[in-house]
């Protein structure tokens, strides 16, 4: 591992605009391969993957792989991301160029698939200089690109015949990218490139397993709200010790509630949380988890563990502004169970008691078995059921 430092040069704060000013970041760069660097930078692709950590899975599993097989194939391959992230990379990049530590307030920019923050843009401006640059919109292209059925090209409106690796206009011979994962998640599923967590990473974290431990990931980001108050973690935890569960505090500290009593471990502040495989390996010996509108359920995904979530049912469904994208994003980026608890985000901040008799009894019925979805606190009945699909 060596260190890299990259500018960031000629961004300036203007009035309404809160982001401080950075002269320059700097990266530690893995590199997990023996290739030697291409001179020439033709040769050379480079992946900016500043994005959520649920996006950023979905580009991992999916869409690297796609793209270096389909557009970069033997083509000299980096990837530039956030701390702690190059265990997700070293089976699919040269290297991997993680932000230095001092700069990780720059999560509280991001967003699914892109970010906003100059100064993370201007870093992959002048790292466009040493390859080509796959900018962060373009990582969902794999994912989101919709079948087309007539051609985009201005007054062709030709008919387009899909192929594996693009989308061709009869008419004008215009192409256009391939049809996206989400139009068809089960075809795709098979193709995903999932982390092994190694064995010796699972036996240093296992101190901290108790028998019935469960893990808690409690959302405190900037971007979309959704956050629920200390109180109701508290609660929370209450709740799941007097079911005999030994909870565990995780995530990723910048985007978490602080721990809020002494005698449950916290994971998120211990040196082993900065390397993302040992809290892989840590949820793999969990009994469950649970989460809060938040893409944390990624931790039990990518390993198998069960997880409950408590999510909107337009985020998972559709709605009058939403895709649903966060339903296709669950099931492909889930090796095994999940529990799913359709409640708006207003409603249970409204009524703490009815929110955590949901998780209660999504719980009892995880334990038995049953994963079937769970509605509750939800308006319009029309979302209440997709029978755990």
């Amino acid at each position: 591992m060596r260190g890299r430092t990259l500018s960031v040069g000629g961004i300036r704060n203007v009035e309404g605009d809160n982001e401080p000013h950075v002269d320059e970041i700097n990266f530690a760069i893995h590199k997990f391969t023996n290739r030697s660097k291409p001179a020439n930078t033709k040769n050379i692709v480079i992946f900016p993957c500043f994005s959520e950590f649920g996006t950023e899975v979905l580009g991992t599993l999916y869409c690297i792989p796609m793209m270096m097989r389909r557009n970069y194939c033997g083509k000299y391959s980096i990837a530039m991301g956030w701390q702690g992230r190059a265990f997700l990379y070293k089976n699919l990049v040269d290297e991997f160029w993680e932000i230095d530590p001092q700069h990780m307030w720059l999560r509280k920019y991001c967003r699914a698939f892109h970010h906003h923050s100059k100064n993370l843009f201007r870093i992959e401006k002048n790292s466009a200089k040493m390859g080509t640059l796959v900018d962060a919109l373009a990582m969902g292209v794999p994912a989101t690109y919709p079948r087309l059925q007539t051609c985009l090209v201005n007054g062709c409106g030709g008919r387009t015949e899909v192929f594996d690796d693009y989308q061709l206009c009869k008419k004008c011979n215009a192409a256009w990218p391939a049809v996206g994962l989400f139009s068809d998640p089960v075809k795709y599923k098979a193709e995903a490139v999932w982390p092994v967590v190694s064995e010796e990473k699972k036996v240093a974290v296992s101190k901290y397993v108790k028998p019935n431990s469960v893990g808690i990931t409690a959302r405190n980001r900037d971007a979309y709200g959704r956050n629920l108050p200390p109180i109701f973690y508290e609660r929370l935890i209450y709740l799941l010790e007097d079911m005999g569960y030994s909870p565990i505090w995780l995530g990723e500290k910048q985007t978490i509630l602080p721990c809020p009593f002494s005698r449950i471990p916290d994971f998120s502040v211990t040196e082993e949380a900065k390397d993302l495989e040992n809290t892989l390996a840590l949820v793999s010996q969990l009994r469950f988890t649970v989460q809060f509108w938040t893409a944390s359920t990624r931790l039990a995904g990518l390993v198998g563990t069960p997880y409950i979530l408590i999510e909107s049912p337009d985020q998972l469904f559709g709605g009058t502004l939403t895709p649903g994208h966060e339903g296709f994003r669950l099931y492909l980026c889930t090796k095994g169970n999940k529990k799913l608890v359709l409640a708006h985000y207003k409603s249970v901040a409204e009524d703490h008691n009815a929110g955590l008799g949901l998780v209660g009894r999504a719980v009892a019925e995880l334990e038995s078995g049953d994963f079937s979805d769970v509605a509750g606190l939800v308006e319009d009945q029309k979302y209440w059921s997709i029978n755990g699909k």
